[in-house]
């Protein structure tokens, strides 16, 4: 699987990595659409940012910040 590039799971454009979240001396890339943005709640208050994923190893789409993600990458 290439994972310097992937397809944005909401609008299917083609991102490169943009940058790498490290666990337990794994290196996984993380890409970020600035097209499409998802609301999010920070300090009790709603804010738009871009959509930011990493790849499973099946290479589907996860957010790297959901608490139910398995760590399986």
């Amino acid at each position: 699987m290439d994972v310097t590039r992937a397809k944005c799971p909401k609008c299917g454009r083609w991102l490169a990595a943009g940058g790498v979240l490290t666990i337990a001396h794994l290196e996984i890339p993380v890409y970020t659409c600035d097209e499409c943005l998802v609301t999010v709640d920070l300090f009790g208050q709603k804010h738009e940012l871009p959509l930011t994923f990493c790849l499973d190893k099946e290479g589907r789409a996860v957010d790297p910040a959901d608490p139910e993600t398995p760590l399986e990458f």
